[in-house]
């Protein structure tokens, strides 16, 4: 079976906007995403937020700026790590570069490894 692709958050928005824009329920557009991408893509909750974001005219799927701490990771290091050595762990990788490995999990998904 083919390896299904990990989506990053604009892309789930971006699915359920033109899933919207098509007329789809949001019950109907949960079950496309999941039988498309597998379970645990998107929740049936955040299909139904979303739908009455879109419902109310705000069609933005980008994440938006939020105030906090700045990451201490940066991406750039993190796809020189995963070329140099596809097999390492998420926590062989945080231990190279300083932080933690949930921290690696989370930017590996941002830039689609």
């Amino acid at each position: 079976m083919p390896r299904v692709p990990q989506l990053s958050r604009d892309q789930i928005r971006t699915c359920l906007l033109y899933d919207y824009k098509s007329g789809m329920k949001p019950s109907d557009s949960y079950r496309r995403m999941v039988h498309s991408f597998g379970e645990g893509v998107v929740s049936m909750s955040t299909v139904h937020d979303w739908f009455k974001k879109f419902k109310a005219g705000h069609y933005e799927v980008e994440d938006k700026e939020r105030s906090g701490r700045p990451s201490v990771l940066n991406n750039d290091e993190l796809r020189e790590q995963v070329e140099g050595d596809p097999c390492q762990t998420a926590r062989e990788m945080s231990s190279k570069l300083g932080c933690h490995h949930s921290t690696v999990v989370r930017h590996l998904a941002e830039i689609g490894k």
